[in-house]
């Protein structure tokens, strides 16, 4: 069981480390969405920046909660959770795209799933 109980572990350790860091990237680099389409343009108008701007900054900011689930999974997946939980009320927040939040929202029970197996993994 303990085997099993690793490899799943594993498994989202390695998921919820890199598919950020790939996904944060691609703010920069557009290769795999067209992200702007999910942002709610109210707000780059809050913050004043521009979208590109916006885009940029959760593209970083996706790449160190990443990199932070690689070093440190506890905290880098609850970092995470609760950054797909805030995509998926932006996606909610624009009115379109509900397949994409849903997406978000069961991504967040997986890295929440990975925060939950790193405490049992990791307890001393």
């Amino acid at each position: 069981m303990t085997t099993k109980i690793f490899l799943a572990y594993r498994l989202l350790y390695i998921a919820y480390g890199l598919l950020p860091i790939v996904a944060g990237a691609d703010k920069f680099l557009y290769y795999i969405g067209e992200w702007h389409i999910y942002i709610n343009d109210a707000i780059p108008a809050f913050f004043n920046i521009s979208m590109q701007s916006l885009l940029r900054g959760m593209g970083l900011t996706e790449i160190i909660f990443g990199v932070l689930v690689l070093l440190k999974p506890i905290l880098g997946g609850s970092l995470v959770t609760l950054g797909l939980i805030a995509i998926a009320l932006n996606i909610i927040s624009t009115g379109t795209h509900y397949d994409v939040a849903v997406r978000d929202i069961i991504m967040a029970v997986g890295s929440s799933a990975l925060v939950l197996l790193a405490q049992y993994l990791h307890r001393d």
